[in-house]
């Protein structure tokens, strides 16, 4: 029970985190809306969608190297 109960904390973070982040980076973008150019609010965009990428992609590298390990440690 408090494996699950570590787990179910530490996802609500993580989804917490994840959502406070990209709503900050959305309003960001909605308030600069209208003082940008459009050449500038498409490179917001793809910072925007690159960072999320990126944080996407490392977090799932970690739980990756994570669950290898615990594999590895089994086999042993």
């Amino acid at each position: 029970m408090k494996k699950s109960l570590k787990q179910f904390v530490s996802g609500l973070i993580i989804c917490m985190a994840t959502l406070v982040f990209g709503f900050a980076i959305t309003a960001l973008s909605f308030n600069l809306f209208d003082t940008l150019t459009s050449g500038q609010m498409k490179a917001l965009f793809a910072l925007d969608v690159a960072s999320l990428i990126t944080a996407g992609g490392l977090a799932f590298f970690l739980s990756e190297t994570k669950r290898e390990k615990k594999e590895q440690q089994k086999l042993k």
